[in-house]
């Protein structure tokens, strides 16, 4: 009797389990819907999982004009979940890609924001500076987003400088290292310290390309204020 009643509890759990799989699958059809999104004000034509009339699930956009304007989660007709987000590209660098749609963001969105681990790319200018090979040069941030803004820990690329660590709304803001290069001799140099509001402030070092100190002290608004300067044998210059 004990076996016969565990064999209906393990036949009912499995009805169960099929009903809800059942009502998942009637609840989210593929299906083609416009919509239109928040950020450009366009009505677009959408293609993938809908609950309800409303794009929900995995997807793609279509501009107008039939170009793919993003792939990936959605939710109430919203960016939601990974996904990839492409433009056209105007002002660039390279002409080659000038006219063509390229991918501007590619990570995690919540309600129709970057939210969450994503990257950032930008083609008007190549942003190679202290930066892998192995990374597109038009990557220019990459990191966290709190409803669209650098947030978080993130490294942002730039023509001349870099910065890795922490940010607000943003901008630096936080424990983080930014490298750069002399006006005058053009040598890289790397400042490490708390940053607010994008620049240095308190404590702070400041580092040849080899590692060795150039200043160990106070610095405002990214600028030392007194301190130590260092040869480039380690001795003390004042």
């Amino acid at each position: 009797i004990k076996r016969n009643a565990v064999q209906i509890i393990g036949i009912l759990i499995e009805f169960v389990v099929l009903v809800i799989s059942l009502n998942i699958v009637i609840g989210i059809k593929y299906c083609s819907l416009q919509i239109r999104i928040p950020d450009t004000d366009e009505t677009m034509q959408y293609f993938g999982n809908a609950v309800e009339k409303t794009a929900s699930g995995k997807g793609r956009l279509f501009d107008a004009d039939g170009h793919l304007v993003y792939k990936g989660g959605f939710q109430n007709n919203l960016y939601d979940g990974y996904g990839k987000k492409s433009e056209k590209i105007i002002n660039v660098h390279d002409t080659d890609i000038s006219g063509t749609y390229q991918c501007v963001y590619d990570g995690y969105f919540k309600e129709g924001m970057p939210n969450g681990q994503g990257c950032e790319y930008r083609y008007d200018e190549k942003y190679n500076f202290e930066k892998g090979e192995e990374l597109s040069p038009y990557l220019y941030y990459e990191g966290e987003f709190v409803n669209g803004e650098y947030c978080g820990i993130g490294t942002m690329y730039g023509i001349t400088s870099k910065y890795q660590g922490v940010f607000f709304d943003g901008e630096y803001d936080g424990y983080g290292s930014l490298w750069g290069q002399d006006s005058d001799s053009g040598a890289t140099f790397k400042l490490v310290g708390i940053y607010t509001n994008g620049e240095l402030n308190g404590s702070g070092k400041k580092y040849r390309a080899d590692g060795s100190v150039i200043f160990d002290g106070e610095y405002k608004d990214g600028s030392s204020i007194f301190g130590t300067s260092f040869y480039e044998n380690g001795n003390p210059r004042y």
